[in-house]
């Protein structure tokens, strides 16, 4: 039997830039170096999208290879991007994500007429999504089967029920009736996140409004200038999550067990706690309490109870995606506490009071950050 072998030259450019979506930013500079066509088509990707930072600084790593480090380029800092503008190769960008708390000016929109600009600090364009929010009044009176993805306020929530193919949903700054609206039947969709500006009168009321059986990822954000949470509430809203695999609540301290506890045994798959107020360094014992029954399931884990309410970050799900910078690391100790004093089998990635761990096939414990 003869056996052959090709080089990858042997690929077209299409099939090796294809091949090179699977690298970070940092393998893909280092592609760049092999030889002269590489460093054509390296630079057409390294180039193609481009996530500009003005918040709290992103890792930069060859070993970080989430789906946020695969898409984008990450630029830390407004006057890099400034240098991009002006770098020959600013030609090979298609789209731009600004964080940036500066916003997008309309010079910046009328000099870049070929690009989609996308502010994510703002919320106020979202890619392959649409945003109302309290500057823009739209009056949808026909249903709608084009929107999958929407972020609205809290005073916008009448529109759900025209859009038929919603898939998901973000709602800022909730209000105690932003359920108060006429609706015929329950709204399906599997990703929601809601952040209440004002405490719901009971957070159960989303059961008239969505089926929570089809949710599998869902986001809860509570102010810590209010009230707490109904502990009581949330473990019935919990037990009738009957498909999430994805659960993450930002509130001040409450009996977050006694809610987990009421989720299918070992249905979770990520799980995000960031606990506000009463800023000290609490045990992170808690996580094994809190996450008893879904030690054979759960594959992400974030846990923080440190003073971090920066507004230059984000703060939910996305964390598992991108490597916050953070100087007060404290090493491997607290990471290799949690993976082995339990079960955790399945375990990929823990953020530890925003130390960033992965968990390799040797289970070694990787610091990130």
């Amino acid at each position: 039997m003869i056996s052959s072998t090709y080089s990858i030259l042997c690929l077209p450019d299409e099939i090796i830039y294809e091949v090179l979506g699977y690298l970070n930013q940092s393998n893909v500079l280092l592609v760049r170096l092999l030889n002269f066509r590489f460093y054509i088509v390296a630079t057409k990707r390294l180039f193609n999208s481009v996530y500009v930072n003005n918040g709290d600084p992103l890792v930069i790593s060859s070993d970080i290879s989430t789906p946020f480090y695969l898409k984008y380029t990450v630029i830390n800092g407004w006057d890099k991007f400034i240098k991009l503008l002006n770098m020959k190769e600013f030609a090979l960008v298609n789209d731009i994500v600004l964080f940036t708390d500066y916003g997008i000016s309309p010079y910046l929109i009328n000099s870049l007429p070929r690009l989609y600009i996308e502010n994510e600090y703002r919320k106020s364009m979202i890619q392959h999504e649409f945003y109302i929010s309290k500057w823009l009044t739209i009056t949808i009176m026909e249903y709608n089967y084009t929107i999958e993805k929407l972020t609205i306020t809290g005073d916008e929530t009448k529109v759900l029920p025209f859009l038929k193919r919603l898939k998901s949903l973000r709602i800022l700054n909730g209000t105690s009736n932003m359920f108060n609206f006429n609706h015929q039947q329950l709204i399906t969709i599997q990703d929601l996140a809601l952040e209440f500006r004002e405490q719901p009168n009971r957070i159960t009321d989303i059961k008239s409004i969505f089926n929570l059986e089809a949710i599998s990822s869902l986001e809860l954000k509570f102010n810590l200038l209010h009230s707490t949470p109904s502990v009581y509430d949330l473990t019935i809203l919990a037990s009738q999550l009957t498909s999430i695999k994805q659960f993450a609540i930002i509130s001040p301290n409450i009996r977050f067990d006694k809610i987990i506890h009421q989720i299918k045994p070992n249905s979770l798959q990520s799980f995000y706690l960031k606990i506000l107020g009463n800023y000290y360094d609490c045990s992170n014992l808690q996580i094994f309490e809190i996450l008893k029954y879904q030690q054979n399931s759960i594959v992400k884990i974030y846990y923080s109870c440190t003073r971090s309410n920066s507004r230059f970050r984000h703060y939910g799900l996305l964390e598992f995606d991108r490597i916050y910078k953070n100087p007060r690391n404290k090493g491997t100790s607290e990471a290799e506490l949690v993976l082995n004093n339990g079960g955790f089998k399945k375990l990929k990635q823990i953020v530890l009071n925003e130390n960033y761990f992965v968990i390799n096939k040797y289970r070694d414990i990787v610091c990130l950050n």
